[in-house]
């Protein structure tokens, strides 16, 4: 005769109660950053180039036209004053141009 086996009784766990909807959190606050932007006068002196350019190498930019023409009036113009950066380069590749306007800039 086969054997039954007892029957445990059997223990049931409490169903969980349904977790309430919640709902999504705040967002952080946002940080609002101005930044100033000052406008600042500088005089710069534009000489007479020696002849009409159309384009000029800037560094690694090329100018064209008018832009071309005014910054050969600027190059002149501080060659014709002897212009030096602020280390006492004298002022004569597009380099030594960029820095010196930079300069001018920063003393602002």
């Amino acid at each position: 005769m086969p054997r039954n086996s007892a029957t445990k009784p059997k223990t049931t766990k409490p169903k969980p109660e349904p977790k309430p909807i919640e709902e999504q959190p705040p967002a952080p606050p946002v940080q609002v950053i101005e930044r100033r932007v000052e406008m600042v006068t500088v005089e710069i002196p534009l000489g007479e180039p020696p002849r009409r350019f159309q384009q000029i190498h800037i560094g690694q930019a090329l100018v064209y036209g008018e832009h071309a023409q005014t910054w050969a009036r600027l190059r002149q113009a501080l060659r014709d004053k002897n212009a030096r950066t602020a280390d006492g380069i004298e002022v004569q590749s597009g380099p030594d141009i960029i820095r010196w306007l930079l300069e001018k800039f920063a003393e602002c």
